[in-house]
């Protein structure tokens, strides 16, 4: 039983490779052909599982953690910045891994990289709070002087 399974499915795998285009045309205009019928048919599929896709969903993300969580971060901070891991891993170490900013060991708060909103050029790695002190302040340095007087006349 074994051996023709295992037969069966090597018989198979070769037929496909062998006609690969064919099938994929043949399968396409079947889609074509069908597609009202197959949405249907997947709709309530979803309506009539979803709890048990919802949590085979939750287990895959769960086993998978760690990576997808790598590929994530990888695609963001090229798309984002242009930057690679080992970029950051090397403005860190510049840094000291402390915010280029207050120089609070950013291993005791959230990170964020610090970029020109209008070149879109990563300037380094800050603390949320300062990040998000620089955004308030729209990086405008007239702002930034401003407070800083304010806060000399109210010390």
């Amino acid at each position: 039983m074994w051996k023709s399974s295992e037969y069966a499915k090597q018989y198979w795998r070769n037929y496909y490779f062998k006609n690969k285009k064919d099938i994929i045309e043949k399968r396409k205009i079947f889609r074509q052909k069908h597609q009202k019928r197959l949405n249907d048919i997947s709709r309530d599929y979803h309506l009539t599982h979803k709890k048990e896709i919802s949590e085979s969903q939750k287990r895959w993300w769960n086993d998978h953690r760690e990576e997808n969580l790598t590929k994530l971060r990888k695609r963001s901070l090229k798309l984002r910045y242009g930057l690679t891991l080992e970029q950051v891993d090397e403005i860190l170490i510049k840094q000291d891994h402390k915010c280029a900013i207050c120089k609070i060991p950013l291993a005791e708060t959230r990170r964020t990289i610090d970029h020109d909103h209008k070149t879109g050029k990563a300037r380094g790695i800050l603390c949320q709070t300062c990040n998000a002190g620089l955004g308030m302040f729209k990086e405008n340095f007239g702002i930034f002087t401003e407070a800083i007087q304010y806060l000399k006349r109210n010390a």
